[in-house]
């Protein structure tokens, strides 16, 4: 996501996430190829030779999310059970082309314009692009969704200037999502993306904070600004 703070992998309901750049070239290929994978079962995208999504590559500065489950003393046991590609325009000074995925597709997701020139004037580093989350159909229990999304609010929380996170989701998950009170809003109307009925979203997560999660927010903005300037 950027390499300001150094985080570990944490773990969330015996789900440990980690973060997967392209340095770690095995297990960035188990990421990409797990992402292909669940794309193409879903009807998102065609097969091709060469295994991956390739409409992706335009967006140099991206990291996955990786949701690994098994003994962590035992690591040929671990399995790749979800992934979340994770873009962001860190050397960017304004909005445009090019940057991220969701607005790049604004027209096709039928982005209310009043709300999207909003976005256009904010400064792009205070941004990330959900670009995808790709969890296997055996793996779809809630924990590892639950995981990858607890953890980048708190990556998210630790990074400045980092605030807020664009996504086009698939419509039945986000319906979900706003049950559980998270901190997204439509964008736009549900429409057909990617073969699937999605909605444009964009999360705040300082809307996430009620109560004692201010406290923990405060703990890892500090924690992240403390990083930042050493």
């Amino acid at each position: 996501m950027t390499e300001r703070v150094g985080w570990p992998g944490r773990r969330n309901n015996d789900v440990q996430v980690t973060t997967v750049a392209r340095t770690d070239e095995t297990l960035y290929r188990c990421c990409e190829s797990l992402e292909y994978r669940v794309f193409v079962e879903s009807g998102y995208v065609e097969e091709n030779p060469d295994g991956r999504i390739a409409a992706l590559d335009r967006y140099p500065h991206h990291v996955f999310l990786a949701a690994l489950t098994g003994d962590r003393a035992f690591p040929p046991e671990r399995r790749l059970s979800g992934v979340m590609r994770i873009i962001t325009a860190p050397h960017a000074r304004k909005m445009g082309p090019g940057l991220f995925p969701t607005l790049d597709h604004g027209s096709e997701l039928r982005i209310d314009p009043e709300k999207l020139a909003r976005i256009m004037r904010m400064d792009p580093r205070r941004f990330i692009d959900i670009a995808t989350m790709a969890i296997p159909g055996e793996n779809r229990d809630a924990r590892t969704s639950t995981a990858l999304i607890t953890e980048l609010m708190q990556r998210v929380w630790g990074m400045p200037p980092l605030r807020y996170a664009l996504a086009a989701i698939d419509t039945v998950f986000y319906e979900k999502l706003k049950a559980r009170d998270l901190p997204f809003a439509d964008l736009g109307p549900s429409v057909l993306y990617w073969g699937s009925p999605s909605t444009a979203t964009i999360g705040d997560s300082y809307r996430a904070l009620r109560g004692v999660r201010r406290l923990v927010m405060a703990y890892y903005r500090v924690r992240g600004w403390a990083r930042v300037i050493r």
